[in-house]
């Protein structure tokens, strides 16, 4: 049967039954205007549409227009003005914007990267040490580490750096505290100073490093009192020798600086104090402004409370070294202190 090819569809003259599918194929023109419940709908194609359009209501009507970004889906483009020109949040003057979705640069704006760092870092025998003991640091060691923002850490990153020795005795480990890692043979037969670091991998492939921990060694100070058995001014003065340097107090610390010692003597004491001979010689004791002096001169019960030193080959009283050079320096005469007293280079 024939049927007419241009049917006429005003309302008049064709209506569609309410719950009822118009199926249409193939293309359809309206070249009136088309309008769905009764807003009209405009998708010409005018300036300012192009790929990547949306359709959106501006108040009157439903047409085509650029896509802003405002009501795009996760998969919309940008396709304004690049490179962005100010830094916004997380996005930086001259990063690259067209063609990225909307949703990877809501979420560079918004989510800025938490750059990990390690905030510690020690191996277990960290600190400081008296030569000779122990004589060799040797074998396994464990590390300990913390490190912020660790989510964002490459899982076994992680390597200890041997600074003194400028290389690696571990990497590839998980990045979990602690790691036990060989540090093969460190002598301690001299004064040391041995250093190691971490590192590991961001997320971004950079390599975070955490500050040195290290191992010192040194030789310790000595000090002593020694009383004169009531003899006159400057007699039964003590000698500068081995036995002096057993009979005195041991102090592990470092003597190139101001030493600071409590004698409390009384006065028919002789004060005391010897230090290794690679640390500064002392110029000057000091208790108080009011109470201070010049360090050197000739051994004179006139002289300076204390004169110039003595020069001793000494062996340490525990045994962990032998025949170390130390100053020994000796009150010229007995006196009574009961401060604090500053022994300075100058």
């Amino acid at each position: 049967m024939a049927f007419f090819t241009r049917p006429d569809l005003e309302d008049r003259q064709f209506r569609q039954a309410s719950g009822s599918t118009l199926t249409l194929s193939g293309i359809t023109n309206f070249e009136g205007t088309l309008k769905s419940k009764g807003v009209e709908i405009d998708a010409t194609v005018t300036t300012g549409t192009s790929t990547g359009s949306i359709l959106t209501y501006d108040g009157t009507k439903i047409k085509l227009a650029p896509n802003s970004g405002g009501t795009a889906g996760s998969s919309s483009v940008y396709t304004g003005i690049t490179p962005s020109t100010i830094t916004v949040g997380g996005i930086s003057a001259g990063t690259s914007l067209t063609g990225r979705t909307f949703t990877s640069l809501w979420q560079q704006l918004l989510v800025q990267y938490l750059v990990p760092a390690f905030t510690s870092f020690a191996i277990d025998s960290t600190g400081q040490y008296e030569v000779g003991n122990p004589s060799t640091f040797t074998g396994s060691h464990n590390f300990t580490f913390t490190i912020s923002n660790s989510g964002n850490v490459s899982a076994n990153t992680f390597s200890v750096y041997d600074v003194t020795n400028s290389a690696y005795i571990g990497s590839g480990l998980p990045v979990s505290s602690p790691q036990s890692v060989n540090i093969g043979s460190v002598s301690n037969s001299v004064p040391i100073s041995h250093s190691w670091r971490g590192e590991a991998k961001n997320t971004s492939g950079n390599t975070l490093t955490s500050t040195n921990s290290t191992i010192t060694s040194i030789y310790p100070y000595f000090w002593g009192i020694s009383s004169s058995g009531g003899a006159a001014p400057g007699v039964n003065r003590p000698t500068a020798n081995q036995a002096l340097i057993n009979s005195g107090t041991k102090v592990l610390g470092v003597s190139t600086g101001t030493i600071t010692i409590t004698f409390n003597t009384t006065d028919d004491d002789y004060m005391w104090f010897a230090i290794p001979n690679i640390s500064t010689s002392k110029t000057i004791w000091y208790i108080n402004a009011l109470n201070t002096g010049d360090i050197g001169g000739a051994v004179s019960e006139a002289g300076n409370l204390f004169p110039n030193y003595t020069l001793v080959s000494i062996d340490s009283p525990s045994g962990y070294w032998s025949g170390v050079s130390y100053k020994i320096y000796i009150a010229n005469y007995q006196s009574a202190v009961t401060d604090p007293m500053q022994l300075r280079n100058n």
